[in-house]
């Protein structure tokens, strides 16, 4: 290579989902959260330091193009926000049928909703002191 760029890359391809069983083991026992346009998948695993993610998303939404840009949005908002989120947790993001996120900002606030409900920000839960 002629240039080598020594800047930080953002990417989190570890950090996804890539197993069918874990998928499927986080759908049958994790804690469902429902919020206007998304079911919220949330398994908190205290024995293993892990992070992961997967969404998961049905043809019945919208088009290709749609479905598409909900998940890069979903994915820019865990990449942007990892370092706020606890660790030892493993989530799947389902977005509704009826699902009416089209912007950033806009999924933002909803998943920040959840996230301080739900108590699933480090800067949001109760110190142990």
């Amino acid at each position: 290579m002629l240039f080598q760029s020594s800047v930080k890359r953002f990417g989190f391809s570890d950090l996804k989902i890539k197993d069918k069983w874990l998928f499927s083991f986080v759908l049958k026992n994790g804690r469902r959260i429902n919020s206007p346009n998304f079911f919220v998948y949330v398994l908190l695993k205290d024995d293993v330091d892990l992070f992961k993610f997967g969404i998961s998303i049905n043809r019945n939404i919208a088009k290709a193009a749609i479905r598409n840009k909900i998940k890069r949005i979903l994915r820019e908002f865990f990449r942007l926000n990892r370092e706020r989120i606890i660790d030892r947790i493993v989530f799947v993001v389902k977005p509704k049928p009826e699902c009416k996120i089209r912007k950033y900002k806009e999924l933002e606030d909803e998943f920040n909703k959840i996230f301080i409900k739900e108590n699933l920000f480090k800067d949001n839960r109760p110190s142990m002191d």
